[in-house]
């Protein structure tokens, strides 16, 4: 049997223990995801950048749902209503936001 201990930049240890085509498999396998940059962090979703911008204070006043996606479409970002209002929903129920309805439009804010 061949062995083989890898460590990654993240510090990530692995060893493997296997036959040579084993071996050779997972090292190709691991070069695939290594474009992937393994171990790293996801890109954020809209929810964890709607948090951001609640640390941020932009819902320290009433925003539409419009005034956020420009507030995304500023910083590079492009979101459409229906990517934002299930992670809008979720923040209203767990009270990040509160949400009001005027004029047949809802309003978030903290």
């Amino acid at each position: 049997m061949a062995k083989a201990n890898l460590t990654f930049p993240n510090g990530t240890t692995m060893n493997i223990d296997g036959t040579p085509n084993e071996l050779i498999q997972v090292m190709e396998k691991i070069e695939k995801k290594g474009k992937k940059k393994l171990g790293q962090k996801k890109n954020e979703g809209p929810l964890e950048k709607l948090r951001i911008l609640i640390v941020r204070g932009f819902f320290n006043e009433k925003r539409s749902i419009n005034d956020i996606i420009e507030k995304f479409s500023e910083s590079g970002f492009k979101y459409r209503q229906n990517q934002l209002l299930k992670p809008l929903l979720t923040m209203t129920r767990n009270e990040e936001l509160k949400r009001k309805k005027e004029n047949d439009i809802y309003f978030y804010n903290k």
